[in-house]
């Protein structure tokens, strides 16, 4: 299967690999994963030039909340809203495993049909690492009831398990050209690395907190008292 699409520039004085410089050098400051997902949604912003950006992370449940979000004036915000686990069914999930990158150029484009000739007519025909590909009618409806035009999906992937996704709006049509898409791929690669790092660091700084709090519980119980007459506040 070979995609083609037109050849654009849409940079002057700096290239997209540049600007993702700019933007590594950003999120390595953060010191935690709150404080890496407001920038990664801040410089993704920045990149693509989308309405709205969202780091929107999966649950222990299945379902996702947005924890972070970087959105211009115009729009509404989703910050800390929930969906339930049927907001990305598991297919599209294992899509997003495969894929880094997603994108839904015009939500009102009409897809274009695939003919197969000679004996690939009767073998259905795997779309699952192509970039033009349509996507699902229902989750074109459900992008439309939200007010948009395009979106940009970059996987988020730590630990060989899907995260959750930077989720992209824009309320009209937009059209992401490959080298804006690639340095977005890489960026996302790089920020779910970094993600995976500053988890570790939040678990190590909960454990030791309830080891501290543990230790002072214990600490001022006096061995020789009643354990009731001790815990009663």
């Amino acid at each position: 299967l070979i995609e083609l699409e037109p050849a654009t520039t849409t940079y002057t004085d700096a290239t997209p690999l540049f600007l993702i410089k700019s933007m590594l050098t950003r999120m390595q400051q953060a010191a935690s994963v709150a404080e890496v997902c407001e920038i990664a949604a801040q410089q993704l912003l920045v990149l693509i030039g989308f309405d709205r950006v969202m780091v929107y992370k999966f649950l222990h449940d299945g379902s996702g909340s947005v924890v972070a979000e970087s959105k211009g004036s115009t729009v509404p915000s989703f910050l800390d809203q929930h969906f339930p686990a049927s907001d990305i069914p598991q297919q599209a999930r294992a899509l997003y495993l495969k894929n880094w990158i997603r994108l839904i150029a015009d939500v009102n484009s009409t897809p274009a049909r695939i003919l197969p000739q000679g004996h690939h007519a009767t073998r259905p025909i795997d779309l699952s690492y192509c970039s033009l590909r349509s996507v699902s009618p229902i989750h074109i409806e459900y992008l439309r009831n939200m007010d948009v035009g395009a979106s940009l999906s970059i996987s988020i992937i730590v630990g060989g398990a899907l995260w959750g996704l930077i989720a992209c709006h824009n309320a009209t049509p937009k059209i992401i050209p490959t080298d804006i898409r690639v340095a977005a791929e890489f960026f996302g690669q790089a920020f779910s690395l970094q993600l995976q790092s500053l988890e570790r660091v939040d678990v190590a700084h909960m454990l030791r907190s309830a080891r501290e709090g543990m230790d002072k519980i214990l600490s001022e119980i006096p061995p020789a008292a009643p354990l009731s007459e001790s815990l009663t506040p």
